[in-house]
């Protein structure tokens, strides 16, 4: 038996399955079986994911979700746009947009974003990991440093929009990153092999300055 064969067969019969047969006989009425809960007896437990358990995709989805819920709240949050612009906020601050959070979204609590950024020093910093660094804060302070050197090279100036590009993305950046690609395409030294130590230093106090800003 082939499905060809079967396909001729249906063909065949088309014209005279009218004429089959009709059961007479009644069916049988679906059994139904209802069982009452108990509610003493029901259990409600937040089962919470760990970061080291979720794979890209799903913290690609989490991180969506979390930056959809932030970026609908933030014309009218001063704590989230404080963190936006880099602004020390407080402990007081943080734990009311926690709160409002949860009311937007029931179940999303913000805690648990240190779970998910263990490098992050604090929770807003983690936040800014989401909803990203304002460009022109980024910019301003990049801007300042090159106008305090305005004879570096051209690579130098490419290396510095790779950096601030990244910071205005993510908030921030973890030492480890900035010796990985693409901040090691100009460089396989990075910005050690770019610059030199006193230039260095600089530039790692304003990657600093986007680091812990809770009052």
């Amino acid at each position: 038996m082939t499905v060809a064969s079967l396909e001729e067969i249906r063909e065949e019969l088309r014209d005279i399955i009218q004429f089959r047969r009709k059961d007479e006989s009644n069916p049988l009425e679906p059994i139904i079986i209802d069982i009452r809960e108990d509610e003493a007896d029901v259990e409600r437990k937040k089962h919470k994911v760990r970061s080291n358990k979720l794979d890209d995709l799903d913290m690609a989805a989490y991180r969506n979700r979390v930056n959809n819920v932030l970026q609908a709240i933030i014309d009218q949050n001063e704590t989230l746009r404080k963190i936006r612009i880099g602004q020390p906020v407080t402990e007081n601050d943080l734990e009311a947009l926690c709160s409002l959070v949860l009311i937007q979204e029931p179940g999303l609590d913000l805690h648990d974003l240190m779970d998910y950024f263990k490098h992050a020093e604090s929770l807003d910093q983690a936040i800014r990991e989401i909803i990203g660094m304002d460009s022109d804060e980024v910019r301003k302070r990049f801007t300042e440093f090159v106008q305090a050197h305005p004879n570096m090279a051209s690579h130098q100036i490419k290396f510095l929009d790779l950096l601030q590009n990244h910071i205005a993305k993510f908030g921030s950046i973890k030492t480890d990153d900035l010796y990985e690609p693409p901040f090691t395409t100009l460089h396989s030294d990075s910005l050690d092999g770019l610059f030199d130590e006193v230039l260095a230093d600089e530039i790692f106090e304003i990657i600093g300055s986007f680091q812990r800003k809770v009052e």
